[in-house]
């Protein structure tokens, strides 16, 4: 009987809880974070390609523009 009485005490005691909720949320936001980094990870290597493509002939076209030929 005293292990029913131990047990059923376990199981009343609700003292902790709320972080183990915390821990489950948090792991939760991570992992869900993480999956979308997964997802769209691809998409961002394209467009960082077109930007990083995109800033480099623009720096071409201001140097170009700033030669001396362009002055003359």
């Amino acid at each position: 009987m005293e292990h029913y009485t131990r047990f059923r005490s376990f199981l009343e005691n609700d003292a902790g809880v709320v972080s183990i909720d915390w821990v489950v949320l948090c792991g939760v936001a991570v992992a869900l974070g993480l999956g979308v980094l997964v997802i769209i990870e691809p998409e961002l290597d394209n467009s960082t390609k077109v930007v990083s493509d995109t800033i480099a002939t623009a720096v071409i076209d201001i140097t170009s523009a700033n030669s001396e030929e362009d002055l003359d």
